[in-house]
């Protein structure tokens, strides 16, 4: 009882002095069980809301621990991250450059192929072209295996064969050849003759205005000489130089009636009478 007692007397002085904390007038008359009970609560409750938030604390220490550490460790990743994609993009432009000098070397070969005149084969893939390629070399290491087992009679005889071949495809070429030189020398002969009556015509015409001028001097008639091309074909001038021409000049009378190769001379002539 006297242990009861005390651990009453203990809670009352609790109480007293959580009044006064509070500021709240202490009657000991008034206390009774409910309140001792009450202030049971209390004190379950106040420590209870210490231990929470002691262990509140504690969490928030390891929460803020943690939350430094998944820093760290996504600075980590990030730096990992970025160092990773910095590898991926020089893998990703050496495969570019090796991609590039793949297919540059696919279009020399292609190209090649082309000028070989292999257009089939220089139109298939990489693949194809590089087994055509291992079976021409199988064939001509198997001709050359034959030719070694060959006797040397037999391999003289296929390289006259080849020889005069050769022989005879030169001689082929080289006579299409002097005959397309000849054909070409032709041509320029001919040239030179037009050329050359080119220059002659140009002379005549020359020759032929300057003795029209003279016809102009020996006042021709107006129909006469306005004629855009004078030539003893033309009526007019047919008419004029018969009236010129004396009829027991039967020669001349005709070259005026049927033209002739020398215009200017027959006109000189004519004018002169």
């Amino acid at each position: 009882m006297e242990g009861g007692d005390s651990e009453s007397d203990d809670e009352l002085q609790g109480l007293r002095r959580r009044f006064g904390t509070e500021g709240l007038e202490w009657d000991p008359k008034s206390c009774s069980k409910e309140t001792l009970h009450v202030w049971h609560w209390l004190v379950d409750a106040d420590a209870n809301l210490k231990a929470a938030r002691h262990i509140n604390d504690k969490l928030r220490r390891q929460h803020d621990e943690e939350k430094e550490q998944l820093e760290a460790y996504t600075e980590h990743l990030r730096g990992k991250c970025e160092e990773r994609v910095r590898e991926l993009e020089d893998e990703t432009r050496g495969l570019k450059e090796d991609l590039e000098a793949l297919l540059a070397g696919t279009q020399a070969v292609g190209n090649m192929l082309q000028t070989q005149g292999l257009h089939d084969v220089a139109q298939g893939s990489l693949g194809e072209q590089i087994a055509y390629v291992l079976v021409e070399r199988s064939k001509l290491i198997e001709e050359l295996e034959i030719s070694r087992k060959t006797p040397a009679s037999d391999r003289e005889k296929d390289f006259m064969g080849q020889l005069i071949k050769v022989s005879t495809d030169y001689e082929l070429a080289k006579r299409s050849k002097d005959e397309y030189e000849s054909q070409l020398a032709g041509m320029r002969d001919r040239v030179e003759l037009l050329e050359r009556a080119s220059r002659q015509l140009e002379m005549d015409n020359e020759t032929l205005a300057y003795k029209l001028e003279g016809l102009e001097e020996v006042n021709l008639p107006e129909q006469v000489y306005g004629v855009a091309t004078m030539t003893l074909g033309h009526p007019v001038f047919i008419a004029y130089l018969c009236q010129r021409v004396p009829s027991h000049d039967l020669i001349l009378r005709d070259v005026v009636f049927n033209g002739g190769s020398h215009p200017v001379i027959v006109v000189e002539k004519i004018v002169s009478l």
